[in-house]
């Protein structure tokens, strides 16, 4: 029989300034990759092209008659300012004793405003809802839920909805030439 000698030294891989010739190389080929994909553009040229094109628009007298996305423009407008800060400075300014503001949610999604309030005896709560709608040209604010609590010291509580409408604007005017 024959006796075994076994080697158990660990077999040790390529040195680490092996591995950074690839890296290097690889970093190379992406940067000339990207140059010929992407080319650099002479941006003076570019800007100069556009300077002669708009003064050959302006001197031929040319004018677009309509613009197709004003309509479009103004409805982005009516739907970006809405009159939410006016109904919360409704909110702030009504004061009404036995009623208390609780929470005050802001949907734009469903064009709504939310509020929870406490209050002490229901005439209070109308009394209240009357102050909101004060000045409006139509009710505004609508009682939606209002739940009574009959134990000593607890206070009710009650859910009002007031929907955000934005006033009609009038379209932008055409950019002039």
């Amino acid at each position: 029989m024959r006796r075994l000698q076994p080697d158990f030294r660990t077999l040790r891989g390529p040195r680490r300034w092996v591995w950074a010739v690839p890296a290097v190389a690889a970093a190379v080929a992406s940067v000339a990759l990207v140059q010929v994909v992407f080319p650099e553009q002479d941006l003076a040229l570019t800007t100069q092209t556009r300077i002669a094109g708009s003064r050959e628009l302006a001197a031929s007298g040319e004018r677009q008659q309509g613009i197709p996305y004003l309509a479009s423009a103004a409805g982005m407008l009516n739907e970006a300012a809405p009159l939410w800060p006016e109904l919360l400075v409704a909110l702030e300014t009504v004061k009404v004793d036995g009623v208390s503001l609780v929470t005050a949610d802001i949907n734009p999604a469903e064009v709504q405003v939310r509020i929870e309030v406490q209050f002490e005896r229901y005439d209070l709560l109308l009394q209240y809802i009357d102050h909101l709608n004060l000045g409006e040209p139509a009710t505004r604010w609508v009682l939606v839920q209002a739940e009574t609590n009959r134990g000593a010291g607890s206070r009710s509580v009650a859910r009002i909805r007031a929907a955000i409408e934005s006033p009609p604007r009038s379209p932008p005017e055409p950019p002039r030439r």
